[in-house]
């Protein structure tokens, strides 16, 4: 069982558009990927949220994205630093 289904189902029934982008496309391109499909809610480790350029993120993504929740491993400090609204210690 992975944990990742109740994401994938709450997803449909949301009536959402889950979008499973190749890997490699996804880890060379992140930012230009979200704000071509209108990304609105990010759920992934923060692994790969690192490869989220905020310095030069497509435009499309600030406009569109709400909610980024990340899990799976720790959060390491520098992006807890750079993404989160309040800072947790």
């Amino acid at each position: 069982f992975d944990p990742c289904l109740s994401d994938i189902i709450a997803t449909f029934y949301a009536e959402g558009t889950l979008a499973l982008p190749q890997k490699a496309y996804m880890q060379a391109n992140m930012s230009g990927v979200c704000g071509r499909l209108g990304v609105t809610h990010i759920l992934c480790t923060p692994s790969l949220w690192k490869l989220m350029p905020m310095h030069r993120m497509d435009g499309r993504v600030t406009r569109t994205l709400k909610v980024v929740a990340l899990g799976g491993e720790p959060i390491p400090k520098r992006i807890r630093k750079v993404w989160a609204r309040d800072q947790v210690a």
